[in-house]
């Protein structure tokens, strides 16, 4: 089970499940899933196979899906490229967790997934406020070099266990910064429909994650007390449910 922390890891997860655990009762079977940018698993791949959950997971980081594997018991794990699935089933549900800000061409990926998404399937989609507060942090701490600085001395400790085993592949930078309205627009024209939405923590990032989240109490006001009184452009990140 995870632990929560400041970047709301056990929020999302919670969100992912109520939302797979909707789509059984309405649809009455057990949804085949697929993880794209899986990582190594750990947030998401994994504790959802625990659940009994029919989940594969596909990532391009060959160290990542070593890792998956050797954790994942009953789950799958595919090495192959996301804009390209190396499948040719069609999932009933498409998870997508803090992925498409790292890729290239956002809409090709997203093209990609309703390919493979069954007529009545959803996707998850979990992305971070391009201009939130995670991403004003991080901004900050490069402008001062203390996030390169701190890397060069402490190395993996040097990143918040948000990111601890969640990726072999450490150079995989945010690509796109997104507002509501540009991922609206990248959502709707790459064939999607939007059905719900949610928001995630309300402060992020490593410095956040290293200070205020000693504390649990704080941990809890930042991640589920917060945010239900705040607007979506102050969170640091956003929930999706969509259709094809």
């Amino acid at each position: 089970m995870l632990k929560e922390n400041v970047y709301g890891r056990k929020k999302r997860l919670d969100f992912i499940s109520r939302e797979i655990e909707i789509f059984s009762k309405i649809s009455k079977r057990k949804p085949k899933i697929l993880d794209v940018g899986c990582g190594s698993g750990e947030l998401v791949t994994v504790p959802l196979g625990a659940k009994g959950c029919d989940i594969v997971g596909v990532d391009i980081d060959y160290d990542s899906i070593v890792h998956g594997k050797s954790r994942a018991g009953d789950v799958g794990f595919v090495l192959g490229e996301i804009c390209s699935l190396p499948f040719k089933k069609k999932f009933d549900i498409i998870i997508c967790a803090e992925v498409l800000e790292h890729t290239t061409e956002p809409n090709k990926v997203l093209s990609e997934m309703a390919l493979h998404l069954a007529n009545d399937g959803i996707m998850i989609l979990t992305i971070p406020n391009g201009f939130g507060p995670f991403e004003m942090e991080k901004l900050i701490l490069d402008k001062l070099g203390l996030r390169k600085l701190g890397r060069k001395i402490l190395g993996h400790r040097a990143t918040s266990d948000n990111v601890e085993n969640m990726t072999k592949n450490m150079d995989c930078p945010h690509l796109h910064f997104f507002t509501r309205s540009s991922l609206k627009k990248t959502i709707t024209t790459s064939g999607f429909k939007i059905i719900k939405t949610g928001k995630g923590a309300f402060m992020a990032g490593s410095l956040s994650a290293k200070i205020l989240g000693l504390s649990p109490s704080f941990v809890e006001l930042n991640v589920n007390v917060l945010p239900r009184y705040m607007p979506f452009f102050l969170v640091s990140n956003w929930y999706y449910v969509l259709s094809i």
